[in-house]
This record gives C-alpha cells, structure tokens and sequence, in this order.
C-alpha cells in the first residue's frame, strides 16, 4: 500500500505536469535512394508509415492548434509519379485551418503540377516548387496559414525529419462508458502515456485488483492459443495473484496449464508438457486427439474442488481449430468444478501462417506446409467453420459459457510485412467476416489486432508487453462482468502502471535478471519473454484534476490559428527542424525539474517504486526502431520499438534478442551475436537454438530493416514505381543479402 500510495503521488504530480505540457507531432521522409518511408509520430509513438509511392497526407485532429490525443483523424497516398488530380481535389475538400502532416516516399516530383503545388503552399510550404526525382520532402501545416515545420532534401542527402511541439488536448472529465458485452466491442484507438483513448470517444470501465477478484471468485477462465495467449494467461495470473512471478517459467514447454487461487494465493498448478504421451501428437494427428483428451480429463478431475471463493485459469496450447471444440467438451464434461460460471476465449490463427509462409521447421502440420497460399487460406476457414458453430452452442445462453460467454479473437497486432503479414491479414478478415453471423452478446469478436495497433510500441515480435495485455484484460473482463450503463457520462478514469517492465518500451536484459539467469542456461533468450517475466502491478486512478487537458484560447480566424505556431521559433540542425515555444519550454521544464526531485525524494524513502509508468524519459536511450513492411491505411503498420541503453548499443556481445514473428519459445528462441546501428538501418545478426532440447536444427538469420522481404508463396508487394531497372538492381541486391544470410 505504501509503494502504491507513492506512485499513485508521484502520478498525480506528473499529470500536473502533464496539464501544462505538450507533446511533438513528427513527420519523417525519406526518397528511394535514402530509405523509400514515410511515416508520422506523436509524443515518440508511430501513428503511421508507409512506403507507397508519392505524397502522403495525414490529417490532424485538433482545436484551436490544440492536437488531440487520437491525433491521426484520417491517412491517404497520392502517387503523384502517376497523377495530381486525387490530391488536388482532396486538398480542395479540407476546410480552412486544417491541419496536415506531407511526407514523400520513393519519390513524388513527376507528375505534381503547378495546381498542385499551389494547394499544398496554402498549407503554408515554401519549398515545394524545388521538389526533384526522388527528394525527400516533410510538412506540417495549416491551411490558410504558415507551415509549423518544413524541410526538403535532395537525392542522397538522407531523410527529412520536421518536427512540431503542440499542446495536447487531454482525455475529458466525464466520457460515456463503452459497451463491453456487444457482439464486437470497440479497441480502436490510440495508446497516450499508458492509457487508452478510443476513437468510439467512450471509456470502459476500469477494474481496480480488489474489484477484479471479487468479479472472478468462483470462475473458471479458459483460454486457447499460441505463445501470446499463453502471456495473456500469464498476465490475468499475476493480476490475481501478485508477487509469485516464478510461475512465468513453469509455463512454457506445456501444453496444458491449470491453475486454482482462493484469497490472491495459488493453492494447484499443474501443467501437462507438450511432449507427454499421449498429447505429444496432437499438433499433427487430429485422430489423437480421444486419447489425449481423455488424459487431460484425469488431469483435471485432480484440480481441488470448486468453491465461491476459489478462481480457475487454464491455458490449452490449441494453435490449429480441430483442438478448440474438444477443450469446450472437457471443460464441459468436468463434474467437479460443473457449478462453476465458465468463460471461454479463443486466439487460434498465427501458426497457419508460420506453417504455410515461413515453413518453419517446428510445424509438424506437413499438410499445412504442402499447402498453396489459397490452399492454407481455405484450410483454415473450413477448420474454423467446423469448429464455431460447436462453440457458438456453449457459448449461447444455456450453454456452458452462455452467462459470462465466449472471445473469439484475431491475431495479436505484428508489424510483420510480406507475405507473413500479408497472410495474418487475411486470416483476420476471414474470422471477422464469419463472426459478423455468428456473433452475439455472448459469442463475442475481439480485434486484438486493431488493439494492439492503437499500442504498436507496447509489442516485440507480435508478442504484446504487460501494458497492453492489461488493457486486453480490462476489455475482456468488462463484457464477462458488465456494470449496469449509466445515462449520465461517469467520471474519466486512468490506469497508472508500476513495474521496470511494464511496457515494451523500457525492455531491457537490465531488468530481468531472473529470466536470464534461466535463459543462458538454456543457450537462448529473447526480449518479449523478458519484458513479461518481471513485477508489474497497476492501480485505477480516477482523479480527474489531475487529467484534464489544458486549453488554450482559440480563434475563428485562420490567421489566428496559424500564427500561434508561427511564432514559435524555428531551429534547422542536422536535417532536423523543430518548432518550440519558448516559454512553454521553459514552464514545461520547471515543472518537471520539481516533479523529479519529488519524485527523487519518494524513491529514496520508498525502494520499491522503481518505474513511475506515466512520463518515460528516452533521451538517456537509444531508440531502436524496426520498421514494418506492412502498407496500407486501414490497418496501418507502426514499428516496433525497443528501448536499448547506450551502454548496450554495441557491435558485439549485446545481449538483446529477437525473433521471428509468433514463434514461441518451445519451438524456436533467439539469441542475438550482434547489433551494428547507424542512421538508416540496423542490422541484428541472431543465432536461433531451442532451450527444451526437442533436437531442432539451430538456425541463424539477419533481421535487416527495411532490405530484405521474403514471399514464399504471395505475388511480390508493390514495388517502387520510379525505376524498373533499379527495382532490379534492388531484387538482386535483396537476394545476395539473403543468400548470405543462410548460415
């Protein structure tokens, strides 16, 4: 209590802090011959990149030159090589003080005409009419009024980075609560300081540890799925039971988890390891599944018996459909805990792609390997379309499940491109297609695609941090123990994390020393199991004083609305133009100098508040971004970040780890040999190994930003449209630094 009295003063602090500051909106170019990207950032988190060709526009909520905090109100490409007839009138439609971010990929010179360039100078530019073949060119502006940022550099010269500090518009006093039990319940959003707003513009309701564990006593909460789901289990254990994270480490390897806690305490745990006979063949001989079934019955007839007061999480390893209805059965047929209410949650998607595309060797579906794209795409629907309507009656009222109900869900988001990413999109289109007739109230969709897009930063390797399983959790546990809805808009409410490894973001060896101790035991360690392996706890904060946004006088004039930014002073270094107000700066620093030494003084008489979890502090970091190959503006690819102190950003023995998207430890790990960084790209070299010892063949490979993009059975993406001869150029480039990356 002690240790969250001090954070929850410490947040407060900074939220006032927060009332006064601002946040930057960043816009990134770069040509074809400096990196081919566009892409927008605000407060340090991706809002969206791209590599299509030509001249990207995103437009900004704001007003008053006030940003919102879902700052992004819409994104489209204009290939301008092509055409300017698109953006001209897209131009035209926007309404006076209008507020745009413009970045160029590729190159967008050829085919923008005077008309064109004239729309774009209302937005206050002055460079555009020296935009050449393949320049790199960024803007912020206002329309009607002058730019806030702007900057343009030739072929070769490297990328553009313009940058503005804007006051932040922050979340409201009093919101609509959102509606959890719906047949799709709204995720999309974005992620501001550790706190979810949705562009819906309601709220959920947040449930606090106490409120949580009298919601859940005398539940049983099954889950289904791969190595994310598995974290999710994990996440929901500890936020019953904190404290014991040793647990973290008797997970994995299983194929069956079942855990009972009663008064915040685990009282049985068991697990059933993946390679214990007879389920060891379930993966790939659908007719074991009666002999393994039956073993897994025996194994939870021993679990102690049901009481209100007594909680049930059990985690079945299902990544394939055939698995799902016959865990329903089990859960079903058990005599012992039959009084309790059930609740039921799917996640079974990912490892289709990883047989099909990537043929991994960890597969064992060889029918799945064989399989054309269509044939893997079809595969999955007629095994899906097998399993729902089985689930779809337990999940119903009076079924099993039928009072809290059912979560059938996508993928977790990834920022996996080519034909991975290409192959997780599709999947996620055919789940969503066919819950939109077998949804319900109690039959529920869960895009946790588009949710862990609102947070892309709070995710390494399609594997999402403690933050942002947490959020999953308040959503989830919402529509499984609906409040009655208010009328009235109900006072805003927060969440204020305490943990060094709460989100992605702060991910570091540094900081699990417990994993490490084990993972070098097994020759193999890696960053997402990391970042989930420590102490995370949170509190519900609902001080809205403390929240409420600053405001700032606005006029109805453009002029008015332009010349607040236009004022600011403009400071041009290294290809990097920022705008920043100097007072605000100045109070701004103040501010959070007072709040540090308090917050100083509450570390020294507490040692166990180690991570405030509200303002993050990156300049004592360096950023490590790998970007997405993902393209598109409905579901837009952010990078994942990874926070790596300097002391750490060597070219040899660095310790920090990646790994292919959506394999779980028990099938491949990763250990990184080496990090070499400069300006436009990193290069991870990692060595692949498998701690349980099942005999794989270890494996190394070359993580390259933004060169090398694999298709095993997709038509290749859209290339750059600028040049044939040098796409050429670039496919035989690609193919020599594959070719060497097989060791």
């Amino acid at each position: 209590s002690e240790m969250l009295a001090t954070t929850l003063l410490a947040a407060a602090l900074l939220r006032l802090a927060d009332a006064a500051s601002s946040a930057q909106l960043l816009v990134e170019s770069a040509g074809y011959s400096d990196g081919s990207q566009a892409s927008f950032k605000w407060d340090g988190q991706l809002l969206h990149s791209t590599r299509k060709t030509g001249l990207t526009v995103a437009l900004v909520r704001h007003t008053g030159g006030v940003v919102a905090i879902n700052a992004l109100e819409e994104v489209q490409t204009f290939n301008t090589m092509q055409s300017s007839e698109e953006l001209v009138a897209y131009l035209d439609s926007l309404p006076n003080a209008s507020m745009v971010l413009m970045s160029v990929a590729d190159s967008a010179c050829c085919r923008l005409n005077i008309a064109a360039k004239e729309r774009i100078e209302e937005f206050g530019a002055t460079m555009i009419r020296s935009l050449e073949f393949r320049s790199s060119y960024g803007l912020i502006g206002v329309k009607g009024g002058s730019a806030l940022a702007e900057g343009l550099r030739a072929e070769g010269q490297g990328k553009v980075a313009v940058a503005a500090e804007m006051i932040v518009d922050g979340v409201e006093t009093y919101l609509p609560r959102c509606e959890a039990r719906v047949a799709m319940p709204a995720v999309e959003g974005f992620l501001f300081r550790d706190n979810l707003v949705l562009n819906s513009g309601c709220q959920y309701e947040l449930q606090d540890i106490d409120s949580l564990v009298d919601d859940i006593a005398g539940i049983w909460v099954v889950m289904n799925g791969g190595s994310n789901m598995l974290l999710a289990f994990h996440r929901l254990l500890m936020m019953l039971a904190p404290g014991d994270y040793e647990t973290f480490f008797d997970i994995w390897g299983s194929y069956l988890i079942d855990v009972v806690l009663e008064n915040g305490t685990i009282i049985a745990f068991d697990t059933i390891s993946k390679n214990e006979r007879p389920c060891h063949q379930v993966p790939s001989n659908l007719s074991s599944h009666n002999s393994c079934k039956e073993h897994v019955a025996a194994r939870l007839r021993e679990a102690p018996s049901q009481s209100e007061g007594k909680t049930r999480l059990t985690m079945f390893l299902n990544q394939f459909w055939p698995a799902v209805p016959w865990a329903a059965e089990l859960v079903e047929a058990d005599a012992g805990w039959s009084r309790a209410r059930a609740a039921f949650i799917v996640q079974t998607s990912t490892w289709y792609a990883i047989c099909n595309v990537e043929q991994f060797e960890g597969c064992s579906r060889e029918e799945l390997k064989n399989d054309t794209w269509d044939g893997a795409i079809e595969r999955f629907g007629s095994e899906m379309h097998l399993a729902l309507p089985i689930l779809q009656a337990f999940c119903s009222p009076g079924g099993r499940a039928g009072e809290l109900g059912c979560i059938i869900g996508t993928s977790a988001w990834s920022a996996a491109g080519g034909a991975m990413g290409t192959m997780l999109m599709e999947l996620n289109a055919r789940i969503a297609t066919a819950m939109q007739s077998y949804g319900s109230p109690t039959f529920r969709f869960f895009d946790f695609f588009t949710l862990g897009a609102a947070m892309p930063y709070e995710s390494i390797f399609g594997h999402g941090s403690q933050i942002s399983h947490t959020w999953a959790w308040q959503i989830m546990l919402g529509g499984f123990f609906p409040r009655p809805r208010d009328a009235e808009p109900k006072e805003a409410q927060g969440m204020i994390f305490d943990g060094a490894l709460c989100s992605a973001r702060n991910a570091s060896v540094d900081h699990c020393q417990g994993y490490m101790d084990r993972c070098n035991k097994w020759g193999s360690c890696n960053l997402w199991m990391c970042m989930n392996s420590e102490r995370c706890e949170y509190v519900v904060d609902t001080n809205t004083d403390s929240r409420t946004s600053a405001t700032s006088s606005s006029s109805s004039s453009t002029e008015a609305v332009a010349a607040a930014f236009v004022e600011s002073t403009t400071t041009i270094a290294a290809g990097h133009v920022e705008a920043t107000d100097p007072m605000l700066a100045a109070c701004v620093t103040a501010i959070c100098l007072t709040v540090f030494c308090i917050c100083a003084l509450a570390m020294c008489c507490s040692r166990h508040v180690r991570n405030f979890g509200v303002v993050e502090n990156h300049r004592s970091k360096t950023e490590m971004v790998l970007m997405p190959r993902v393209e598109g503006n409905a579901l837009p690819g952010p990078a994942v970040s990874q926070s790596v102190p300097e002391s750490e950003n060597t070219d040899t023995g660095n310790p920090l780890v990646s790994m292919e998207d959506g394999l779980p430890l028990e099938q491949q790990d990763s250990k990184a040999l080496g990090t070499v960084q400069d300006e436009n790209v990193h290069h991870i070299l990692l060595q692949s190994g498998n701690p349980t010892g099942d005999g794989l063949v270890d494996r190394a490979k070359i993580e390259v930003e933004e060169v090398v993009e694999v298709s095993h059975k997709q038509p290749q993406s859209e290339r750059s449209e600028t040049s044939t001869a040098c796409s050429i150029a670039e496919e035989e480039a690609m193919a020599a630094v594959a070719e060497k990356a097989e060791i």
